[in-house]
């Protein structure tokens, strides 16, 4: 029986004599074109662009009256995030890049983080610190979840225990009226909450589902079945469900 030599498909030689720089600078070519690749794909799939719906959005709230201020400059996202002790997650610095919507006259549902008199800061902390707040007064109604333990029979003791648990909730970034974004290590697009006393529900799956929902009347824009999970907060939302 004769034996034929198999030609394989494929040769893999190594490069004896390529530079250890140019192997490297190679590989750093070819990740920068698979992370270009891969959010070409992404687009192209889901057939959405965040930025594209950022700016038809804001376009979309010019035509119904609201006024739309210069995009926020890296220094004054700055001075902003140090005066109230916050980060913008990477979602809503995008969207400030492409304009910073203030509202209607003679009222504004959006934050008006431009405007540092001593007024408006006030306004914006207590923003800041209404959901925590809120929760506190749904307390003494006898709000409590399972996930906290056992609820303690004084109200001092239940507030205390509860403002224990109450630091593990990351803090929550106004947007518009009472819909809110948390501030999560490591996750750049949030979901957007609905926060009214211990009423809470998710109401965008990422800022640009929640415009597309809230603005652009898009209806089904979110993603539910992969949205992300909140400290503290996405507790609340499951005993609503």
């Amino acid at each position: 029986m004769t034996n034929t030599a198999k030609t394989p498909l494929v040769h893999i030689t190594r490069r004896k004599n390529i530079a250890w720089y140019r192997a490297l600078i190679v590989r750093i070519i070819a990740v920068i074109l698979a992370l270009i690749l891969c959010g070409i794909i992404t687009t192209f799939v889901v057939h959405i662009n965040p930025i594209e719906v950022y700016k038809t959005t804001l376009k979309e709230l010019k035509k119904q009256g609201y006024e739309i201020a210069p995009a926020m400059t890296d220094n004054e996202r700055g001075e902003i995030e140090k005066l109230y002790g916050i980060r913008f997650p990477r979602a809503l610095r995008e969207l400030f890049a492409c304009g910073m919507p203030l509202g209607k006259e003679p009222r504004s549902d959006f934050p008006l983080w431009r405007d540092q008199s001593e007024e408006n800061v006030s306004i914006i902390k207590r923003r800041l610190s209404a959901p925590i707040e809120n929760l506190k007064l749904s307390l003494k109604g006898g709000f409590w979840l399972e996930e906290w333990g056992e609820r303690p029979k004084n109200e001092a003791d239940v507030l205390a225990k509860f403002s224990e648990i109450a630091k593990k909730a990351p803090i929550l970034i106004p947007v518009y009226g009472h819909r809110y974004v948390p501030v999560i290590e490591g996750v750049d697009d949030p979901p957007v909450i609905s926060v009214a006393g211990s009423d809470i529900i998710y109401y965008g799956s990422d800022l640009s589902a929640y415009l597309r929902h809230e603005f652009l009347g898009e209806r089904d824009a979110s993603d539910y079945e992969r949205i992300t999970k909140i400290p503290f907060w996405s507790d609340i939302i499951y005993q609503n469900w």
